[in-house]
């Protein structure tokens, strides 16, 4: 499994990727596979949770089937954090890491993004 990560015209990100195809028989049964996005910034100022869940897909899989997947990060909303000092939520510039799998103890691809200054 591989991912793109894009930041368009807009003011967010879109992460796409392909789910890969079951390993099903031809006549085998469809599939659900469930996809979650974890956002983690690789170097955080402060305190900060290891992980954070930012997307969920519920994806319906007939037997061979690979389907794309695409979710849109949106920093304002998806990289924020409780600055407690400033009473308020943050985005804090850096770099993020963005985790895709099946829980999140089941990661099975990452990549990095850079988040400016807001």
């Amino acid at each position: 499994m591989s991912v793109n990560v894009a930041c368009r015209d807009s003011p967010g990100f879109r992460v796409s990727f392909w789910i890969p195809r079951r390993s099903f028989s031809a006549r085998g049964p469809t599939g659900d596979e469930v996809v979650q996005l974890y956002v983690h910034e690789v170097s955080p100022v402060g305190p900060r949770a290891l992980k954070d869940l930012r997307g969920i897909q519920k994806l319906t899989l007939k037997p061979g089937e690979s389907r794309l997947a695409t979710f849109t990060l949106i920093p304002n909303r998806d990289f924020t954090h409780y600055d407690v000092e400033h009473k308020r939520y943050a985005v804090d510039a850096g770099t993020y890491e963005v985790q895709i799998g099946a829980s999140s103890s089941d990661i099975r691809v990452k990549s990095n993004v850079a988040v400016e200054d807001r």
